[in-house]
């Protein structure tokens, strides 16, 4: 089957094949077989539709910073991809050992050419360092080292050339991410939306409670990676305990409106998880830890958190109010500290709210967009 040909099939299709929103609507039932880890060990799997896609689908190499901002000597490559055509630049940024194809929903919304937005966004997503097809450079990461990588990315791009003409979607460790971004070269950015994130531990300026994990998230991550680099338990285990993890349990239970078997979110979504990881390629452990040392680590002061509301045009934080691994207490702090922001607080809602939450996520971020735009002046130049 010609890739034009399966790019022009309908959902319905696509849910016969594969699992529900696995890969793009459109995808070929023998995605896997023909572009999955276990075909091309050495290639790049990717869930989004190659019909919109222009540019990427391999890595950009970020160069070793002279001043030591990277802390790294060596090049190592970050995997992206571009989708669209438009003067409106959105950057995802995926959170901690997970890759961009958890943007899947948010691209094909901002990169579909039936709503016309192919033409009015382009959108990228990349891998972080250490996970998916992105390389592990080893030593430390930081949350700061994290974002000149995507400077670095943007550069090649020549995203970065006009001032706020770019706009960033971070969550969880992305978030962290788009807050260093927002430190570092807050002129460029039009907005950012902040999702499930925290501005990390508080040191004296949020209480102890609020700024350390909740103890069901890691003790999760803790299975969850003693399961990878020991072999302990086993891949339902793993796979049911990260989706309790991500969504709520109410959610998990309601049938799944697209299903036509009648099976619930869980069942859903067990599946789609599942051959997620047998499509993928597989990180070795050291670069999860190392993200997670990143995570760790990672603070943005409420001094630095007024600087941000002082520069950045737009900015909306989102929250679920049953989240099990970022306390939702940390948006209230951002919020408190960035008071220019929208402070969103989702009922019923958990971590992986561009999952959980498309629709509502999807309307945040475009808002916010465009509110990052009237308040600039205008419309990008294209």
């Amino acid at each position: 089957m010609s890739s034009s040909a399966s790019v022009q099939k309908d959902a319905a299709t696509t849910a016969a094949l594969l699992p529900i929103g696995a890969a793009y609507v459109g995808a070929p039932g023998d995605l896997l077989e023909n572009e999955g880890f276990t075909s091309k060990p050495n290639g790049f799997p990717s869930v989004f539709n190659p019909a919109t896609r222009t540019a990427g689908g391999d890595l950009h190499t970020v160069q070793p910073d002279t001043s030591g901002k990277t802390l790294k000597k060596k090049p190592f490559g970050i995997y992206y991809e571009v989708h669209g055509k438009g003067p409106i630049k959105i950057v995802f940024l995926m959170g901690l050992a997970n890759s961009c194809a958890g943007w899947l929903p948010q691209i094909e919304y901002f990169s579909n050419p039936k709503n016309g937005n192919t033409d009015k966004y382009s959108t990228l997503v990349y891998d972080q360092r250490g996970y998916g097809c992105s390389q592990v450079p080893s030593g430390r990461y930081r949350t700061s080292d994290m974002g000149h990588d995507v400077l670095s990315l943007l550069k090649e791009l020549k995203w970065t050339e006009q001032p706020g003409q770019v706009h960033l979607v971070g969550v969880s460790m992305g978030g962290m991410i788009t807050l260093e971004l927002a430190k570092i070269a807050p002129e460029l950015w039009g907005s950012i939306t902040l999702i499930s994130t925290t501005s990390g531990q508080g040191l004296g300026e949020k209480e102890l409670a609020v700024g350390l994990p909740p103890l069901r998230g890691v003790s999760v991550i803790a299975q969850v990676i003693g399961t990878t680099m020991f072999g302990i338990g086993d891949q339902k285990a793993r796979v049911t305990n990260v989706l309790e993890l991500l969504f709520p349990d109410v959610w998990l239970s309601e049938k799944h409106p697209e299903d036509p078997k009648g099976r619930t979110r869980r069942e859903v979504m067990y599946d789609v998880f599942v051959w997620r990881f047998k499509y993928s390629r597989r990180a070795p452990p050291s670069g999860i830890l190392s993200q997670i040392a990143a995570v760790t680590t990672h603070r943005v002061t409420n001094a630095q958190l007024a600087k941000i509301n002082a520069d950045i045009s737009a900015i909306s934080i989102v929250t679920g109010d049953e989240d099990h691994l970022v306390n939702p207490g940390n948006s209230i702090h951002l919020a408190k500290n960035m008071p220019k922001a929208r402070l969103v607080q989702m009922k019923q809602s958990g971590h992986a709210l561009p999952l959980q939450r498309v629709d509502q996520v999807n309307a945040i971020v475009e808002e916010t967009i465009q509110l990052g735009i009237e308040r600039s002046g205008g419309q990008p130049k294209i």
